[in-house]
């Protein structure tokens, strides 16, 4: 700790129950004196003793849940084919949105220009699979 003149702050009976516990795994001793010394400072105790590690071990414990596999999110299965009418639903939606709000001489430029990036894209698409 910064600036502490004595850092003994764990006792060799704390210290050898931590390393029993946690068999080794770094995670585990961290988790551990970190609650303990939560719970030190909750008891206003300068100290980390066994019994205090001991509160933090049953603690740890007692919130210890089994772990469930998560369900696959369903966008992750989705096929190609849906995924592309998505695209297409959206793109329709977002047309007919830019149709009704912007004046019709912007919409038909805008549409001029999606026309060519579309068969640019189709374009590139044909060269890509003929290779």
């Amino acid at each position: 700790m910064a600036g502490a003149t004595d850092v003994g702050v764990f006792t060799h009976a704390a210290l050898g129950r931590i390393a029993q516990h946690a068999e080794g795994i770094p995670r585990i001793v961290n988790t551990l004196c970190d609650h303990s010394l939560l719970i030190g400072y909750a008891d206003q105790t300068r100290r980390i003793d066994g019994p205090i590690v001991e509160e933090a071990i049953a603690y740890l414990q007692a919130g210890r849940r089994a772990r469930r596999r998560r369900a696959r999110v369903a966008a992750r299965s989705w096929s190609a084919v849906q995924w592309g009418v998505l695209g297409i639903s959206a793109g329709v939606v977002a047309g007919g949105v830019t149709w009704l709000v912007l004046p019709s001489e912007i919409v038909s430029q805008a549409a001029a220009v999606t026309t060519a990036y579309a068969a640019d894209v189709v374009h590139t698409v044909r060269t890509l699979l003929e290779r």
